[in-house]
């Protein structure tokens, strides 16, 4: 049966990801191809992609759900609509109706109740396709399903049995992505989806040519994969599937990589087939002098890179002096040997991250601790190489860690100079009447701020270090001078006797007193 592809349009993103991911619509066989946040965006779409079922809002900027419903009357009057609407849009929905929306629903949306017309819809779309549909176009259909389920194991149609005659065809897949993809902006995702219209435009044109049939799937932003089935031996696949690639690159302005699979006769294996082009593409990727790969069933290839450790020092000494421009400059020997050296970009990804892990480690032993980074690294995430396929990407995911981990250093060794320098400060004029607030303002940085690093760094809040130094050394001058306790306690900077005493036996156990008397054989 036939797969039937829906759009989500509304102006709240929330509410576009709560339809999309609230209802299992693969459960039912449909497939939410898109998010729109208005008409617009909705066309702009449309364009580029089958679909037969649009859950739109009534009111949105630019171009409105009454707008869109009249745009597709006249351009695709086969979309099925469903309207959301207000109650303060009602009479809106009803104008919808009278152009061609096959319901409304007023909002809040009751999703078992849309669940259930979108099967009705979905029942009714399929219905009609099954009467209008010529034979060729139904195994065409039916083929596509097989292969999705066994690529990406999505579920058949209930009514969808065995067919003997999928094995009647040899098969051959490609996968292909655009090279240089960078999918952090709307310009690069918008040429992405112009690319993947014209690969599809130009398969058409070439395999109607060769009468060889083919099954296109775009589920992820930077790739698809192309499998191509034929009932005679006679054609040459790989070599079609090359040249066809060749005359793409040589005539679009897209750059495409492509990984080329080798051929067999069973349609279950077409599972093998997509990894052996994957793996051949991969082998490749950011090698721009390899655009085509083929895979070859006896490679065995393993990197090497020999400068680990040297290169590992250099980019350690960058991050521990806290020098921008040499952590770029080394960088950009590292990248450039690993281009000239014909690494794939997955091998490159190893480099990076064995020796950024190389250099925490290290630094670990010094003193930074892993605690000390609210973020993950970037490169500690998992990266997906079809769409971050270039070896800039990596400079950038590097760069970031290794200038994250700098500042972090750095910031850390301040730290360390602040409480040093009050340590030593507070040494010198303990006898004074010396005060956290006074330091911090001397080291401009703001009092709470100043007591939380005191007591991270010391375990000792500032009050609790200096009383311990004041009695400590109250202590020392009890038992080595014969002077008095009061002149003492002056002495290290308490000018009440009472609050002294208080102190002294809360560190020491026992009185000022008591303390002299129990080591008087220690006075000279």
């Amino acid at each position: 049966m036939k797969n039937i592809n829906m759009l989500i349009v509304d102006d709240e993103p929330m509410i576009c990801d709560g339809l999309a991911s609230t209802i299992s619509w693969e459960e039912i066989g449909v497939s939410v191809i898109g998010k729109a946040f208005n008409g617009k965006e909705a066309v702009d779409i449309i364009r580029s992609n089958s679909v037969d079922i649009i859950l739109t809002d009534v009111c949105m900027p630019e171009m409105d759900g009454l707008a869109l419903a009249e745009f597709l009357s006249h351009e695709q009057s086969n979309i099925e609509i469903v309207m959301f609407s207000g109650y303060d849009e009602f009479e809106y929905a009803r104008q919808a109706l009278r152009l061609g929306v096959n319901d409304y629903m007023l909002k809040p949306v009751d999703i078992d109740e849309l669940f259930q017309l979108v099967t009705t819809i979905k029942t009714k779309i399929q219905q009609k396709y099954s009467n209008e549909q010529p034979v060729e176009s139904k195994r065409h259909d039916i083929l596509s399903q097989w292969i999705r389920y066994y690529i990406y194991k999505q579920p058949l149609s209930n009514d969808l049995k065995d067919e003997t005659w999928l094995n009647d065809y040899n098969y051959g897949v490609l996968v292909s992505e655009m090279a240089d993809y960078s999918g952090s902006s709307s310009k690069e995702d918008e040429r992405n989806i112009t690319w993947k219209n014209e690969w599809n435009d130009f398969l058409k044109s070439q395999c109607t040519k060769e009468n060889i049939q083919y099954v296109f799937i775009s589920n992820h932003r930077n790739e698809v994969i192309t499998i191509f089935y034929v009932e005679t031996r006679e054609i040459n696949m790989p070599l079609f599937i090359q040249t066809l690639c060749a005359e793409m690159n040589n005539s679009h302005d897209f750059l495409l990589q492509h990984g080329v699979s080798s051929i067999c006769s069973t349609v279950a294996d077409t599972r093998e087939l997509y990894i052996e082009a994957s793996t051949a593409l991969a082998q490749n990727r950011g090698k721009h002098r390899r655009l085509i790969s083929a895979y070859k069933n006896d490679e065995r290839y393993h990197f090497s890179f020999p400068h680990t450790r040297e290169m590992g020092k250099q980019l350690q000494d960058a991050v521990l002096n806290d020098d921008k421009e040499q952590l770029e400059e080394s960088l950009i020997q590292l990248l450039h040997y690993l281009k000239q050296e014909d690494f794939s970009l997955h091998d490159a990804l190893q480099v990076v991250r064995e020796l950024e892990i190389i250099i925490i480690n290290n630094l670990h032993d010094l003193t930074i601790k892993m605690q000390d980074f609210i973020q993950p690294f970037q490169l500690e995430k998992e990266i997906d190489l079809k769409i971050h396929n270039t070896f800039e990407a990596l400079h950038l995911f590097l760069h970031a860690d290794l200038t994250e981990l700098s500042n972090t250093l750095n910031q850390k060794s301040k730290k360390n100079w602040i409480i040093d320098n009050t340590i030593n400060y507070i040494h010198e004029h303990f006898q004074n009447d010396i005060k956290a607030q006074q330091v911090a303002e001397n080291h401009f940085i703001t009092p709470n701020y100043f007591s939380l690093l005191f007591k991270q760094e010391t375990g000792l809040s500032f009050s609790e270090y200096l009383n311990s130094l004041r009695i400590s050394k109250a202590a020392e001058l009890l038992v080595n001078t014969p002077n008095r306790v009061f002149e003492i306690a002056e002495y290290v900077g308490y000018k009440e006797y009472k609050y002294f005493v208080k102190v002294f036996k809360k560190h020491m156990g026992v009185t000022p007193t008591h303390y002299r008397s129990l080591n008087t054989n220690h006075i000279q």
